[in-house]
């Protein structure tokens, strides 16, 4: 079962993210990132590593459907998480979702 509950969300152009996805089971089960359904999401400012989705410095082609997969023998479950890019000009982004930010 994965843990963390994603929304969709509105993010600024050019700040940095990251996202974590924690999941439990019995096998303890192994988790990973997709960028729409693509299993090499990975770019020189786009990070995968293990459970963290890393963004150094968004850009506007980073908008896209995110998805955390949890599998083990049992079997597998994903949450989808998606993201639209705004430019620096306009308002705050309209979710209620808590992420971490880093400069």
């Amino acid at each position: 079962m994965i843990t963390n509950i994603f929304n969709d969300m509105e993010r600024f152009l050019g700040k940095s993210y990251h996202y974590y996805c924690d999941a439990i089971g019995n096998p303890a089960p192994s988790v990973h990132w997709t960028r729409n359904n693509t299993t090499n999401a990975s770019s020189d400012h786009l990070k995968i590593k293990g459970k963290v989705l890393y963004f150094d410095k968004l850009k506007v082609q980073d908008s896209g459907q995110y998805k955390c997969i949890a599998s083990n023998s049992v079997g597998s479950t994903s949450k989808s998480l998606r993201i639209k890019v705004l430019p620096l000009n306009s308002s705050k982004p309209s979710n209620g979702m808590k992420s971490y930010s880093y400069q």
